[in-house]
């Protein structure tokens, strides 16, 4: 009733070529090509261009579509592009298939296979293994293309795209791509299984490869032909009702989309199966339609069928009603298909073409005939059926092949998931660990933020325990000279007043209030000093004037009219620090150089302030004796021993002048004196690099231990 095996396949896996839109899209891309070629863009684009001309040439202009591959090649080869290489090659493959040279198409097809595999091409690789499932069923080695169509879905499976990312409009176009690769996938095991006579798993694959299409655009034709391949396997299991709907499932879909070349295989089709229902004239309706339209493609196999089938039709429908006539015209009609049947060498055609002619003599009452038709029928049925005998044992051998196949693919699955599980538990525990790392490392951090807050409560505890003891220091210093000299004096009023003139009375009453006077002021200084320190021991530098600082201090010891003190600045130059710090540390070293000067004739003290280049330089000399170097260790040595009425002012000096970034210099000499150096930067000028501080000398000469 229907075609051979091997037609069949070949009709199945080349109609979805047939697409009215295909001369379209190759005069497109022709213009693209040719406008490329005249802007010299010869590049990988172009060779795209050139391989889809290639594809859509399939079934329509073999030695075109072979051009246009070789053509690709060539060009890939000379940009040393390897995917272009691979896709000609895959085009090529496909090609020699529909001419039938196999070994060819293999060669080909296993070339792109190798270029394919190392560049990880999963789409291309997925539609090169359906084109090794179209290869091996035109073979009838089905075992093997059922593998291929299989690696073709595995292949599929692995491509992961994502209409969400910013080349959504490309990973659109491939998605279209990989559900067309799908669906053709489906439909050629579903062919293997029918070619194996497994109609139910055909079945269930029609199925699939049905929804597959639908996801596809512009597929109404391949949906169509899985629709009548599905009528063909119920023919086959004389399910005929089932298959007239199918059929006529097909013929709706190609109506619509006015496939006028498929609509004659489901026309002759549909003839074939009302035979099996007795509905002579449906059957003649349609295959007498097939032929109508039958010049359209060149298919010998096809037209004889269909000839072979209105013969039988007439031949069936005469002998029912005993009209002559029609049995003459069906005997007519399968003489014609005889004559092609010998002519394609088709025993299954030749059997039926025998048996019908047959019945017809034995209704004409021609026995012999009837029965010279009938030996040839057996002889043909014999061939047949030893073919058979031998597709049916390598059908066994595929089908248990194909099982294993399936079994080992199923337990794949098995495997895959319990990698996923182990996955799902790796990962759960990885997030598990990776909570408690958090928890620690939260923890950690929470005690070293503590420890960080604890030690800077330590550090400001130890800071103002330092600025307490900074500023007692400075109290007993600052405050014990002048009540010193005022409790001489009072001592003098008490002890000498009766010997004393008035005048000289007056001048000490004088003197000692201007002295209580000042230590006043030097309390209220210390005091207001202390007020801002004591919250924060940190300098606060403003630009001083010495000379009024200078004027300060002078008056703070102008109980020592003895003392002569001088200042000197002659370029007026002004310093950039903490005056406090600044007016602690003077104080000091000028009290300090007083102390030097007892009972040494014409005492003087000189200040004297100059800058040179970066620096600027306060020194403070007297013309005392000059000291021993132990003294002013103090200045020096953080570790140095000081007590109450030894070395404390200097160690207030060495800690006030390191806080405001002052070096200290220190020059003593036998008879001659001794000067001390403050070295200050110069913030007055731009100072962007970080110098090296001038070295100061320490010349002393040890004389004598001397109270400094």
């Amino acid at each position: 009733m229907f075609k051979t095996i091997v037609s069949f396949l070949i009709v199945l896996f080349s109609f979805n070529a047939h697409s009215q839109n295909n001369q379209q899209t190759i005069d497109s891309l022709l213009i693209v090509v040719q406008k490329s070629k005249e802007n010299s863009k010869i590049d990988s684009n172009y060779v795209k261009n050139l391989n889809l001309i290639s594809e859509n040439y399939f079934n329509l202009n073999q030695a075109k579509g072979l051009f246009y591959a070789k053509e690709g090649m060539k060009i890939s080869k000379t940009l040393n592009w390897e995917k272009g290489i691979a896709l000609s090659h895959l085009n090529l493959g496909t090609h020699y298939i529909s001419k039938a040279e196999y070994n060819v198409s293999e060669k080909h097809l296993k070339a792109a296979e190798k270029m394919l595999i190392a560049q990880k091409e999963y789409l291309l690789l997925a539609k090169l293994y359906n084109q090794f499932g179209v290869l091996n069923a035109n073979r009838a080695a089905f075992s093997e293309a059922i593998s291929s169509f299989f690696k073709s879905l595995k292949y599929c499976e692995k491509i992961k795209l994502n209409k969400e990312t910013v080349k959504a409009a490309f990973n659109a176009e491939q998605m279209k791509i990989k559900n067309q690769i799908e669906a053709k996938a489906f439909l050629g095991i579903a062919n293997m299984y029918n070619a194996i006579e497994n109609y139910n798993k055909a079945l269930s694959y029609y199925d699939k490869a049905i929804i597959a299409f639908k996801d596809c655009p512009n597929q109404i034709g391949s949906i169509a032909m899985c629709h009548a391949s599905k009528g063909i396997v119920f023919g086959k299991q004389n399910r005929n009702k089932e298959a007239i709907k199918a059929f006529q499932l097909a013929e709706k879909d190609l109506k619509v989309q006015n496939n006028k070349t498929l609509l004659i295989y489901i026309n002759s089709w549909m003839g074939a199966t009302y035979i099996g229902l007795n509905k002579y004239d449906l059957s003649l309706h349609y295959l007498n339609k097939a032929m109508e339209d039958m010049y359209m493609i060149e298919s010998l196999d096809l037209k004889a069928s269909t000839i072979q089938n209105i013969g039988l039709a007439y031949v069936k429908k005469g002998k029912e009603s005993g009209n002559e006539k029609e049995m003459d015209l069906g005997f007519q009609k399968i003489n014609e298909a005889l004559a092609l049947d010998k002519k394609l060498n088709s025993h299954e055609g030749l059997i039926k073409d025998y048996m019908a002619i047959s019945e017809y003599f034995y209704f004409k009452k021609d026995y012999k005939k009837s029965l010279e038709a009938y030996i040839l029928y057996s002889q043909y049925k014999d061939s047949i059926f030893n073919f058979k005998n031998k597709q049916t044992l390598q059908n066994l051998e595929d089908k248990r092949t194909i099982d294993l196949k399936q079994k080992e693919i199923q337990l794949n699955k098995v495997k895959l998931e319990a990698k996923e599980n182990n996955l799902l538990y790796y990962i759960g525990g990885i997030l598990l660990l990776s909570v408690i790392a958090g928890l620690l490392f939260y923890q950690n951090w929470v005690r070293r933020k503590s420890n960080e807050k604890l030690y800077l409560l330590n550090t400001e505890l130890k800071e103002a325990n330092k600025t307490k003891l900074y500023f007692f220091s400075i109290l007993n210093h600052d405050l014990r000279g002048p009540l010193a000299s005022l409790i001489h004096f009072l001592h003098l009023r008490q002890n000498d007043s009766e010997t004393m003139d008035e005048q000289t009375k007056k001048r000490l009453e004088k003197t000692t209030i201007e002295n209580a006077e000042h230590l006043l002021e030097s309390m209220e200084d210390l005091l207001l000093w202390s007020k801002g320190q004591m919250e924060n021991f940190k300098p606060h530098p403003k630009k001083i004037n010495l000379k009024i600082l200078f004027d300060e201090i002078i008056n703070h010891f102008s109980v020592y009219s003895n003392i002569s003190i001088g200042y000197l600045n002659k370029e007026n130059v002004s310093l950039f620090t903490d005056e406090d710090y600044l007016k602690t540390i003077i104080r000091n070293l000028t009290a300090n150089a007083i102390n030097a000067l007892e009972n040494i004739e014409n005492p003087t003290i000189i200040w004297n302030v100059w800058a040179e280049k970066k620096y600027i330089y306060l020194k403070i000399s007297d013309n005392g004796k000059g000291a021993d170097i132990t003294l002013f260790n103090t200045l020096f040595d953080d570790k140095a021993i000081v007590g109450i009425k030894s070395g404390l002012g200097l160690h207030l000096i060495r800690d006030l002048a390191k806080i405001i970034d002052c070096s200290i210099g220190v020059n003593s000499e036998m008879t001659k004196g001794t000067s001390v150096t403050l070295v200050f930067k110069n913030l007055n000028k731009k100072n962007d690099s970080k110098p090296k501080l001038p070295f100061v000398s320490r010349k002393i000469k040890c004389l004598e231990a001397q109270e400094v």
